[in-house]
């Protein structure tokens, strides 16, 4: 009935986007949306994933072949930023990108991006996992295959009761 009256508060919550390009070529390329995360987890229970991630071109990690080695990544919206992203880090963010890492070799932190941010990121070793917003479905990576997350054009669009917010 709120609906109807036109009584809802209309929010508005930045996504994010995944371009997923695969090495071999015998599966079509990904195009994913998510309102909260992007999850990217070792295929293999005992077997860590290796990757490198890019921020707008300029490699990220302490490594001299800036390979990361880990359980994996979380790239979240500030919407996200209150679970996955949260347990990880124990922090939240307003705006922006949150980029987390999971158990990793190296020591590395936490980053939050602007939301212009283009992140990329290739597995150098599998398998991996890509997981997002809870879907039911996953992706499997293998090495070579390439992420490439940005801001969606488009919000999600939340109406809610006023008392709700």
């Amino acid at each position: 009935a709120q609906l109807a009256k036109g009584e809802l508060q209309r929010t508005e919550h930045q996504k994010i986007e995944c371009e997923v390009s695969f090495a071999k070529k015998e599966h079509p390329n990904s195009h994913l949306l998510a309102i909260n995360e992007f999850a990217v987890h070792m295929g293999r229970v005992n077997s860590a994933v290796r990757f490198r991630i890019w921020f707008d071109g300029v490699p990220h990690g302490e490594a001299d072949d800036r390979e990361i080695i880990g359980d994996g990544l979380v790239i979240s919206t500030p919407f996200g930023s209150t679970a996955y992203f949260n347990e990880i880090t124990r922090g939240q963010f307003l705006s922006g990108i949150g980029v987390a890492f999971m158990n990793t070799h190296e020591k590395t932190n936490h980053v939050i991006l602007p939301e212009t941010a283009v992140i990329r990121t290739e597995i150098t070793r599998g398998p991996a996992t890509l997981a997002y917003d809870n879907a039911s479905e996953y992706v499997n990576l293998s090495e070579g295959d390439i992420l490439t997350v940005t801001t969606h054009d488009m919000p999600a669009i939340i109406l809610m009761p006023e008392s709700s917010i």
